[in-house]
C-alpha cells in the first residue's frame, strides 16, 4: 500500500480470473518526491500469445519511465503529454518485441493509467480495461471501452442487456488512446 499527501491509500490485486491457467494481469503504483502518483493496470489479451509478458512490458516500461522523470510535470498539459508518451513508448517495445519473437507474436495488453497531478486526475486508457472512481458512496466509471459491443452499445444499435450476453463482447476495436481529465 502507498501513501502521498492527497491523503488516500492506494492498492491494487490482481486475479487469475477463471479460464487462464496464467495470471495475465500487472499492476503498479508509483508515488515520485513531487507528490505526483501514478497508477497502472495492463492486462494481457487473453487467447493471444504472451499476454503476460505484453503486460509485464508495459507495466514495466511506463514505471521505469516516471522513476526517471524527476524534473516532476509543471502544468496538466506536460503531465498528459508524458502520459501519452510513455503509453506509446511501451506500445512500441511490445510491438517491436513481438515482430522479432516467434512465440510472441500477436502478443498485446490493455492499459489503464492514472496519473494524478495537483489534485488533478489523468485517466489513460486503451482497450476494454476499466478505471472507477469511488465518490459520493458510489462508484463512476471513467474510461470507456474500445470494444466492438460497447461501440454497439454507445451507436444505439444494441441495448445493455443484448450486450451482456454477446460472445463477441471482448473483440477490441483499433484501440487508440482515450483520455479524461477530472480537475477538483
Amino acid at each position: 500500500m502507498k501513501k502521498s499527501i492527497y491523503k488516500y491509500d492506494y492498492a491494487f490485486r490482481v486475479d487469475i480470473g477463471k479460464i487462464r491457467i496464467n495470471n495475465e494481469d500487472r499492476a503498479n503504483i508509483l508515488v515520485n518526491k513531487h507528490n505526483d502518483v501514478l497508477m497502472l493496470v495492463a492486462d494481457g489479451m487473453g487467447g493471444h500469445n504472451k499476454g503476460e509478458y505484453a503486460s509485464k512490458l508495459t507495466i514495466d516500461s511506463i514505471s521505469e519511465a516516471f522513476k526517471k522523470h524527476t524534473n516532476g510535470f509543471f502544468t496538466i498539459l506536460s503531465a498528459k503529454l508524458w502520459l501519452q508518451s510513455a503509453a506509446s513508448e511501451a506500445n512500441k517495445i511490445v510491438y517491436d518485441t513481438a515482430e522479432k519473437s516467434i512465440e510472441c507474436k500477436g502478443m498485446g495488453t490493455t492499459l489503464v493509467a492514472i496519473l494524478i497531478h495537483k489534485k488533478n486526475i489523468i485517466v489513460l486508457n486503451v482497450g476494454d480495461s476499466r478505471a472507477y472512481i469511488y465518490q459520493d458512496d458510489k462508484l463512476k466509471h471513467l474510461s470507456e471501452d474500445q470494444s466492438y459491443v460497447e461501440y454497439l452499445k454507445r451507436s444505439g444499435q444494441i441495448s445493455e442487456k443484448e450486450a451482456e450476453k454477446r460472445d463477441d463482447k471482448n473483440v477490441l476495436l483499433n484501440p487508440q488512446i482515450n483520455f479524461k481529465l477530472i480537475q477538483k
